[in-house]
């Protein structure tokens, strides 16, 4: 499995960080942290192209509205 992105977004990928923590051997999930939008793509970053690699690519939600605001 594999999955790159910030968890700032949705709790969703929080947990998957979380359930995947020592089973790096099935789950290549990493974090990425953007500190700007300038910024050069983190050491973590892998392209669209270079995912096709992994036979499994996860899917979490992406900002999710509270409703706080």
């Amino acid at each position: 499995m594999f999955w790159r992105g910030v968890i700032w977004t949705s709790p969703d990928r929080q947990q998957l960080m979380e359930k995947t923590r020592g089973h790096e051997d099935v789950a290549d999930i990493v974090a990425i942290e953007w500190k700007s939008p300038d910024d050069p793509a983190p050491s973590a970053f892998v392209s669209g192209t270079d995912m096709c690699a992994w036979r499994y690519i996860i899917y979490t939600e992406g900002i999710v509205d509270h409703g706080e605001g």
